[in-house]
């Protein structure tokens, strides 16, 4: 299974401020889900500049998170002109999705934002946000129901958007 992963939800796991726990998207990795971010996503928060740029960057490093740089320019404004709330991450991971949906592969996109999933629902897109991988989390035994609904906590007095 693949999860195209939009900024929200890496930042999530990997602030101080919200989840502040990358190991658990690790865990997914060792469990054989593959973890994809686009090119654009990487941007977004490379370009945002905190410490969870050095984090992301030693996931990629250790072949936890792969980065896709598959969109061509022409798509991602093709998309933007039809979608112009959406950022540039958001479409891409949409994007990825659509490919992957065309190439009956198991797959979910990963995102947070109203307008991004309202989209994925429109194109009936495999859709789940960062709750979602959360409770994958618990169903998959790596945390107890107890830290489960630590963290939905931890996001609920955090910043996440949703």
């Amino acid at each position: 299974m693949k999860f195209i992963i939009d900024a929200s939800c890496i930042i999530a796991f990997y602030s101080k401020n919200e989840l502040n726990n990358p190991n658990l998207l690790n865990k997914l990795s060792e469990k054989g889900y593959e973890l994809i971010i686009p090119q654009k996503v990487y941007d977004e928060i490379k370009k945002g500049n905190k410490p969870t740029i050095k984090m992301l960057e030693q996931a990629i490093k250790n072949g936890i998170i792969q980065v896709d740089q598959d969109s061509s320019t022409e798509e991602i404004i093709k998309y933007k002109n039809r979608y112009p709330r959406l950022d540039d991450g958001e479409i891409q991971v949409l994007l990825l999705g659509y490919v992957c949906k065309n190439n009956n592969e198991k797959y979910r996109c990963v995102i947070d934002e109203g307008p991004g999933r309202k989209v994925a629902n429109e194109l009936s897109l495999c859709l789940t946000g960062t709750k979602g991988i959360i409770v994958l989390l618990e169903q998959l035994k790596i945390i107890t129901p107890t830290t489960q609904e630590t963290l939905f906590k931890s996001l609920r007095e955090s910043n996440f958007r949703t």
